[in-house]
């Protein structure tokens, strides 16, 4: 009788425990679950935000079109380069605006010393919007042979009467800081990060300034999301959420879990990443 009562105890306790673990296990995940949950949200809202910017952007080359003050056949740029000028004030483009023909050839820019560029027809961004004649957001482009790496934002022109007559194009320098500063303002916890990438997996603004322009690499898989505008997670052996961990001997190299939100109105992508 007695050991009847010793193993009814044991075994109590045994069941117990295993309430207990399964309990605790599952209080873990679902606060896993839930912290995920919340960052791929937070990574919808910062993509949601960008794509208002990215917009607003496109929405300034296109004012030059609705301005109804472009004809390229008068030799009269006066009107044009007030539209451009008021572009490029009201606008995140740093590095200048610009009004291209059909076939490429760069008529008109602003500020009036930014000729960096002639025919652009060898960039396949400009291609593709004199081509399909519709807007285009690139990724992380290197302009050659000056080597500058910066972003081109491009609408198709259209004239009076409604017909395309070229390119409106603004010129994007990913290290200025207004998109990082919105980054660093939103940041989450410690040991986490966001950043934004292209679809070569380049990084075009994160809240670690030093990080922009650096490649992501994830061998192509979050550049074949933000090609499919597909969301979801993903683990990252790079440990960009805990950078002082890198070079120490012994210590395991952090692991991060990353929540990826696609955008829609450009190539791009959004990572919310925090150490596993």
């Amino acid at each position: 009788m007695q050991k009847k009562i010793i193993f009814a105890i044991i075994l109590n306790v045994i069941v117990i425990t295993a309430s207990l673990g399964i309990m605790s296990y599952l209080a873990v995940r679902e606060s896993i679950n839930r912290s995920l949950h919340n960052r791929l949200t937070l990574g919808s809202i910062i993509a949601n935000y960008i794509e208002i910017v990215l917009q607003g952007n496109l929405n300034r080359l296109y004012d030059i079109s609705l301005s109804g003050k472009v004809d390229l056949t008068d030799n009269d740029w006066k009107p044009e380069r007030q539209v451009l000028e008021t572009a490029y004030t009201y606008s995140l483009f740093t590095d200048g605006v610009f009004l291209l023909d059909k076939q490429g050839n760069k008529l008109l820019s602003y500020p009036p010393h930014n000729n960096r560029y002639e025919n652009l027809t060898y960039i396949h961004y400009v291609n593709q919007v004199l081509r399909e004649g519709r807007p285009v957001i690139s990724n992380i482009y290197t302009v050659t042979p000056i080597n500058k790496q910066v972003i081109f934002v491009l609408v198709p022109l259209r004239d009076k009467g409604g017909s395309i007559v070229g390119a409106a194009g603004g010129v994007l320098n990913p290290t200025n800081p207004s998109i990082n500063q919105l980054l660093q303002t939103v940041k989450i916890e410690k040991n986490a990060y966001i950043e934004i990438i292209d679809s070569n997996e380049v990084v075009v603004a994160s809240d670690n300034a030093s990080r922009v322009l650096q490649h992501h690499d994830h061998g192509g898989s979050l550049g074949v999301m933000i090609k499919n505008r597909e969301a979801g997670i993903r683990e990252c052996e790079h440990g960009f959420s805990r950078p002082e961990a890198h070079g120490r001997m012994f210590e395991e190299k952090p692991v991060d879990v990353l929540t990826f939100t696609p955008l829609q109105v450009a190539p791009w992508g959004v990572i919310v990443g925090q150490d596993d």
